[in-house]
């Protein structure tokens, strides 16, 4: 194994873990737009007795996905990790939005049973559809930003190749107009 064997395969490697612990992080993330979401939810529903231990729902979002769920939410993990792995688009910023949304949806349906009183739950399902839009936008504005960057780069680089063809094209054209000396053979 030579040393670009071993950099392709430690890249490689480097890269699942990367993308394993996104992955991951994505799914706790949605979970936890739904845990601000199912807050905001007994929040509207008491106004006056929102209490500092209600906080303490932020930090169990992924308990809100261990409910009758599970399975469907176990099949949409399954499709997402094929779409990011086998698909072309695995970095896309559409493909991230729609796990984080149908992780933070899933998770929604399964707190929405411990929602009490008339306006908790479109409250807290407003809220988490809010919260999937904002991720969106934010995950769809970070994407633009990032394509106007490498479209930056790429124009700069293309200065600089046409720039260099031209330093060789003037090189060709001086090496032409001198006069080709004859050496003697031998």
């Amino acid at each position: 194994m030579n040393a670009d064997d071993a950099d392709d395969f430690e890249s490689g490697i480097s890269l699942l873990i990367r993308q394993v612990l996104l992955f991951f992080a994505a799914a706790w993330f949605g979970s936890t737009l739904a845990a601000f979401s199912f807050v905001t939810g007994q929040a509207a529903n008491a106004p006056g007795r929102f209490l500092p231990e209600d906080l303490w729902a932020l930090t169990r979002g992924p308990e809100f996905l261990l409910t009758i769920w599970l399975l469907p939410n176990a099949v949409f993990l399954a499709i997402m990790v094929f779409r990011l792995t086998a698909c072309s688009d695995s970095a896309s910023h559409r493909s991230w939005t729609l796990l984080i949304g149908g992780e933070a949806l899933f998770a929604m349906a399964g707190a929405s049973g411990k929602l009490h009183g008339w306006i908790a739950l479109p409250v807290a399902w407003a809220g988490c559809l809010g919260w999937i839009l904002f991720t969106w936008a934010t995950l769809y504005l970070l994407h633009q930003w990032q394509m106007r960057r490498w479209a930056g780069e790429m124009i700069a680089l293309g200065a600089e190749n046409a720039a260099r063809r031209l330093e060789m094209d003037e090189e060709e054209a001086a090496s032409e107009r001198e006069p080709a000396t004859l050496r003697p053979l031998g």
